[in-house]
């Protein structure tokens, strides 16, 4: 463990002012894993949902709360069918975990600051042991309002706008080091003035194939 913590010697610290990024560990470049149980943890750091339809009314913090909930039950889904893992899902830790920031490489001899579990063996969850863990760090899930002036013609066009964004790490839970870690963001827009159903579903979906694009799970 202790090798592959100097080796995975951070990412910018806030993570909506990063460009996209990606880094496979090379002991996994060029691999095909697959038939394999991947678990969602719970998230790390802050999660935070900012939209312009809601206040701090009780029913609309509810509505928050739900909607991070369907972000992880829906990401657990879109992975399974993107990847080669045979079952994904959300779960819980059996045992309390610790986690430490490290500064991960990425290309080059960039470097960014990534929460990494401390643990020496594999780490248990309420429902499994799963080969390999999803560790999501500081998600951010956002809805606004989006102006832009058009190529031709004249006025404005307003698009509503759903992103989300976060830092991550998929954890071999065998071999108690990072497989493949990162930052992205997606995100959809259309010109109706609230979220349409398929909008989650297509940013979860490509958020999804971001996590684990240029890996060993890729299909």
């Amino acid at each position: 463990m202790k090798k592959y913590l100097f080796l995975v010697l951070g990412i910018l610290t806030v993570v909506s002012c990063s460009s996209p990024r990606m880094f496979v560990l090379p002991e996994y470049q060029g691999e095909k894993i697959s038939d394999v149980t991947l678990v969602i943890a719970p998230f790390i750091g802050e999660v935070t949902f900012q939209s312009d339809e809601t206040t701090d009314d009780p029913s609309e913090q509810k509505y928050q709360k739900e909607s991070i909930d369907f972000f992880q039950y829906q990401l657990a889904l879109a992975i399974k069918n993107v990847s080669g893992f045979n079952n994904v899902l959300p779960d819980t830790y059996s045992a309390e975990l610790k986690f430490d920031e490290k500064m991960v490489p990425e290309t080059g001899k960039k470097t960014f600051p990534l929460k990494l579990p401390v643990s020496e063996t594999r780490i248990g969850f309420e429902s499994s042991l799963p080969d390999f863990i999803l560790f999501i760090e500081d998600l951010r899930l956002a809805i606004f309002l989006e102006t832009s002036t058009p190529m031709v013609g004249k006025g404005e066009i307003t698009k509503k706008t759903l992103t989300c964004a976060a830092k991550y790490v998929i954890w071999d839970n065998t071999s108690n080091r990072p497989v493949q870690y990162g930052w992205d963001e997606s995100r959809e827009s259309n010109i109706m003035s609230f979220v349409t159903p398929s909008m989650w579903h297509n940013v979860i979906k490509d958020f999804a194939r971001k996590l684990i694009r240029g890996g060993p799970f890729q299909k």
